[in-house]
C-alpha cells in the first residue's frame, strides 16, 4: 500500500508514529486506509475524482454551519488525498430502517438553498435503457424477458426522481453513518453529492430491500420533519412513498448493473437479489 508521502508526513507531525494502517473496503473506487496512531485515528482517501475534494473544500464548510453532520477534515492535498476524523462506531442496526434521526438530518440537507462552484466528474443519477440492459443481464434469459416490460414502464416512471429539485446526498446508506463517542450521528462519503430528489436519498437510508409500508412511513415522517423545519414538501406520505418504493428499485437496478460492468464480483449478494427481486417488485409495485 502507498500513501502520499506529503500526507503521512502531516499526519506523524500532528500525531506521532503510524502504529497501524488498516486498508478499508468500499465501492467507490477510492483508495481508502484507516491510521492508528498512540492516542488517535484518521480515515485517509484517495479520491478517484475531483469532487469529493471539491465537497470538502466548498460544500462541507456550509452544511456544518446548517448542522448537517459531517466528518472533520484535517489534511486535503491538491492530488486527491484526504485525512478525515475516524467515526468510532457504525450504525446501530436498529436505526437502519428510515429512523427519524436519519430522516431529519436529510430534511434540513434538502431544504439547503445554496450556490456552489460545480463540482467537476461530481456524479450524476439516472436510468436509462443501458442500465436496465445491463441489470438484466444479470438473470437467466426468460427470467430476464418476463421482467423487461416491467422495468421499463418503472424506468419511464422513475425519470422524475432525477430533477435537479434539492441537494441530497446521493449514498446515505446505512453503512455510510457512523456515531462518535458523544452518541452524535456523522455521515460520510460525499462523492455522490448532487441535486435530485428526497426520494433518492429516503430509499436508500433504508437497509435491504425494504416494503411499501416502511416506505409510506418513511415519507410520513420526512413530511413532518419538513414542517418542524418551517419548510413543508408539498406530496402526500402515499406520493412520497410511492416515489421512494420507485428509488428503491433504481438503486437495485444500478446496483445490479455493477456487476455486468465488472465493478463487482459475482457473490452471495448477487444470488440473493437475483433470486428475491421479482418477487419483491410484486409486492412492491402494483
Amino acid at each position: 500500500m502507498t500513501i502520499h508521502e506529503a500526507m503521512l508526513r502531516r499526519l506523524t507531525e500532528a500525531h506521532g508514529n503510524v502504529q497501524s494502517i488498516e486498508p478499508l473496503g468500499g465501492k467507490s473506487g477510492a483508495s481508502v486506509y484507516r491510521l492508528r496512531f498512540a492516542e488517535t485515528s484518521r480515515i485517509v482517501k484517495q479520491t478517484t475524482s475531483s469532487a469529493e475534494q471539491l465537497f470538502y473544500t466548498h460544500v462541507a464548510p456550509i452544511l456544518r454551519a446548517n448542522d448537517i453532520p459531517l466528518p472533520e477534515v484535517e489534511v486535503i492535498l491538491p492530488d486527491g488525498w484526504i485525512a478525515l476524523e475516524d467515526i468510532p462506531n457504525p450504525l446501530p442496526r436498529e436505526l437502519w430502517h428510515g429512523d427519524s434521526r436519519l430522516v431529519e438530518i436529510l430534511a434540513r440537507l434538502h431544504r439547503l438553498k445554496m450556490e456552489i462552484p460545480p463540482l467537476q466528474e461530481g456524479y450524476s443519477p439516472k436510468w436509462d435503457d443501458a442500465l436496465t440492459a445491463k441489470m438484466l443481464a444479470c438473470f437467466e434469459p426468460e427470467t430476464a424477458r418476463e421482467l423487461q416490460p416491467r422495468l421499463r414502464d418503472i424506468q419511464h416512471e422513475s425519470q422524475s426522481l432525477f430533477e435537479p429539485q434539492c441537494w441530497i446526498s446521493g449514498d446515505p446508506n446505512p453503512t455510510n453513518w457512523g456515531v462518535r463517542h458523544d452518541g452524535s450521528l456523522v455521515l460520510f462519503d460525499w462523492d455522490r453529492f448532487t441535486r435530485a430528489t428526497p426520494a433518492i436519498d429516503l430509499a436508500i437510508i433504508v437497509g435491504g430491500l425494504g416494503n411499501r409500508q416502511q416506505f409510506t412511513e418513511v415519507a410520513g415522517t420526512y413530511l413532518q420533519k419538513r414542517e418542524e423545519l418551517g419548510d413543508s414538501y408539498s406530496q402526500t406520505a402515499e406520493t412520497l412513498g410511492r416515489s421512494i418504493a420507485i428509488a428503491k428499485v433504481w438503486v437495485v437496478v444500478e446496483y445490479l448493473s455493477l456487476y455486468t460492468d465488472g465493478a463487482l464480483k459475482p457473490d452471495s449478494m448477487l444470488d440473493a437479489l437475483t433470486s428475491q427481486f421479482a418477487p419483491w417488485l410484486d409486492s412492491l409495485i402494483e
